[in-house]
């Protein structure tokens, strides 16, 4: 069963960046501008963020075995849409969408593994899947360039489809039955309106961050999404049967660890879309390496693999003294090498040694941080909450992916060095840490 399961998530873990090496000759043949095609990487992130939550209450109320099988025929057909006409940019956002679609598959394996397995074997399965949602951006960059400058964009497209194929495959036959015990409906209207305010601030984050200052655009864009989110939360707070039941988040290790997870993943992603233009820059002004795609990939490599083997070490650890202990350790960890990598990324050697703090400390957090939101609700709700954590993950990832290009373009400016942009991702970990370290520790930590 694990072996599907790790199958199913690389999948759309990888996919986050898979495309990250081809778009610039997806760029040079159609002529696309720079901020339009970064929205083959945002629709993505919508698409993943929104069906995380509907998945996971789906899950809840008519079972799972059936939904994580469908997730990779979502894939799949995204893929084969891709490769039909990938000159057609709504076209290709449309597929990127649907591939984004098949990430919450992740909410419910873990939400499964919770509800099948025993405490011990619980948290390193989660840990496994968790370090391989991980290590996927790192992943999916090394395999996009590889097939892209070796074969084309199509083999990307065509690699999807054989490994989504195979997936179904092999969750058709392995999945177990679990979930369907939860009562309700499905909020669609909720579900509707988080897509259209979370999309709306994302295409705001990407317009401010091309524009030089404020401007009348943009301004009725950001009171656009801001009433949407208003309307989504009235509605939240209205429903009978919410997407994401808010009341939830008045529990402390809830509400507490959601936002650390919105932190912690804005961090992440920081990580993996800043340290790939630092190494592929060869500019005169600041730091780079000159490396292509597969040069940053195999840079990124130990650390993807320190992050695979963190992931079960952390659900070891939380199955003993309880998921707030990793989940605290790993956030300082990230912090720390974020924060030298600000200072000390002159030296290739010496980057990847600190990217192997990065990802150490995020293989250990990554983990802990549903587990803990999972156990503080009811078997009948850990669907629910799982979707709710990696919503609070994808806003994180979607911002984080936003916010390291602007970031590093003033250090560009300003002739610094990706100082601010090393310096905020190392922030953002700090943040995470205070949340987590406000917990209640009575109700997440266990009594030895």
């Amino acid at each position: 069963m694990l072996v599907a399961f790790s199958i199913a998530v690389a999948l759309p873990s990888s996919s986050q960046t898979i495309l990250i090496p081809a778009i610039p000759l997806l760029e040079n043949k159609n002529g696309w501008e720079n901020t339009t095609s970064a929205w083959l990487v945002s629709s993505f992130l919508v698409a993943a963020s929104i069906s995380a939550p509907l998945l996971g209450r789906i899950g809840d109320l008519i079972g799972r075995r059936r939904l994580i099988f469908a997730t990779s025929l979502l894939y799949f057909s995204g893929s084969v849409l891709c490769l039909l006409d990938h000159s057609i940019l709504p076209v290709l956002m449309i597929g990127r969408a649907l591939q984004g679609s098949a990430a919450g598959v992740f909410v419910l394996q873990i939400a499964t593994i919770q509800e099948i397995f025993v405490r011990t074997q619980r948290g390193m399965s989660i840990g496994l899947l968790a370090g391989i949602v991980g290590i996927g951006p790192a992943l999916g960059f090394l395999g996009g360039g590889l097939l892209a400058e070796g074969y084309g964009v199509e083999s990307i497209f065509i690699a999807g489809m054989i490994t989504s194929a195979i997936s179904a495959i092999l969750l058709w036959k392995w999945t177990p039955p679990s979930g369907g015990y939860a009562s309700g409906s499905i909020d669609f209207i909720g579900a509707t309106l988080l897509t259209f305010w979370f999309g709306g601030l994302l295409l705001w984050l990407t317009i401010t961050g091309v524009l030089e200052g404020p401007s009348g655009w943009t301004g009725a864009l950001g009171l656009l999404t801001l009433s949407l989110c208003v309307g989504w939360f009235i509605r939240q707070v209205r429903a009978e049967h919410p997407l994401i039941d808010l009341r939830s988040l008045k529990i402390p290790t809830v509400g507490l660890t959601n936002a650390a997870t919105l932190a912690n993943g804005c961090a992440i992603f920081g990580l993996f879309l800043t340290l790939p233009r630092l190494l592929q820059n060869d500019s005169s002004t600041v730091d780079g390496f000159g490396l292509g795609p597969v040069g940053i990939g195999l840079a990124l490599g130990p650390g993807a693999l320190i992050m695979v083997a963190a992931g079960p070490f952390s659900g070891w650890l939380g199955a003993r003294v309880g998921h707030r202990v990793p989940a605290l350790l790993g956030c300082v960890i990230s912090a720390i090498g974020l924060g030298f990598l600000a200072v000390f990324h002159h030296n290739l050697t010496v980057i990847i040694c600190l990217v192997l703090v990065a990802a150490t400390g995020f293989g250990i957090s990554f983990p802990s941080l549903p587990s803990l939101v999972m156990d503080a609700v009811s078997q009948n709700q850990v669907g629910a909450a799982a979707g709710i954590n990696s919503l609070a993950r994808g806003l994180g990832s979607a911002i984080g992916a936003q916010l390291a290009p602007v970031l590093i373009a003033i250090d560009i400016t300003r002739d610094f060095s990706f100082d601010y942009a090393f310096l905020g991702a190392s922030a953002l970990a700090l943040i995470a840490v205070l949340l987590l370290s406000a917990l209640p520790k009575s109700s997440v930590d266990v009594v030895l």
